[in-house]
């Protein structure tokens, strides 16, 4: 070829035709560029839109990890909630049943008081109606100045314990002023524990039978008594 180029061609005429292929080889060369630009470019899109439509699911599945936290929250709220309130009922429960055991236990006691003064009452009753017996009436008078002087220390040693025996034995018996002094001495605590509910027993049936003081004092023994039952259910 170059021969050829060389024999038939002038110098002008190889110019032009070197330069027209130089040409031609260039403009090759620039339109394979051009398609390979054109495919990175479309690559880059592509990967573009990847990368959006990646965003966009990421975004998607954040905001849906967001609102299962928020349920979980809330649902762990309420979780709480609700065992809070079990744990109130089985307080209120235990509360209840505490009541309901005291109330029975009260009603108990004051069924066995009830029951006691009705038959120490009959027993009075009877005394009075038959007759009472001398002998009864005797020990009963000497236990009670037996306890008067345990009590005040005249001749023997203050013993209150030894005198509230005496008084309560007196009491037994139907003796009206050791029922009184019985009384007193369980609400005073004196000779033992305080007791207002036996010495409500006690003041009522001295009152029963007229003792002045008995009456003056019982209503507020009563109150006590009502007071401390409301205390204790409170």
């Amino acid at each position: 070829m170059l021969k050829l180029m060389s024999s038939e061609y002038s110098e002008s005429e190889k110019y032009q035709i070197h330069a027209t292929t130089v040409l031609e080889e260039a403009e090759a060369r620039y339109n394979a560029l051009t398609v390979e630009y054109e495919a990175a470019i479309q690559a880059l899109q592509s990967e573009k839109a990847a990368n959006d439509s990646g965003s966009q699911e990421l975004q998607r599945l954040n905001s849906e990890l967001s609102d299962e936290t928020q349920r979980s929250s809330a649902l762990s709220e309420e979780n709480s909630l609700l065992r809070q309130e079990v744990e109130n009922y089985r307080v209120e429960r235990e509360r209840s049943l505490s009541k309901i055991t005291f109330l029975q236990a009260e009603i108990a006691t004051l069924q066995r008081e009830l029951n006691a003064r009705r038959r120490i009452h009959q027993t009075s009753s009877n005394k009075s109606l038959a007759s009472t017996n001398d002998i009864d009436l005797t020990k009963a008078k000497v236990l009670y100045q037996k306890g008067c002087r345990y009590i005040a220390g005249r001749e023997v040693p203050k013993k209150p314990k030894v005198a509230l025996s005496c008084f309560m034995e007196a009491a037994e018996l139907g003796h009206l002023h050791a029922q009184y002094t019985t009384a007193v001495c369980l609400i005073k605590g004196f000779g033992a524990e305080k007791d207002i509910f036996s010495a409500q027993r006690w003041m009522g049936l001295a009152a029963s039978q007229g003792h002045e003081k008995a009456l003056l004092w019982l209503p507020k023994l009563d109150k006590l008594v009502r007071e401390s039952i409301a205390g204790r259910l409170s």
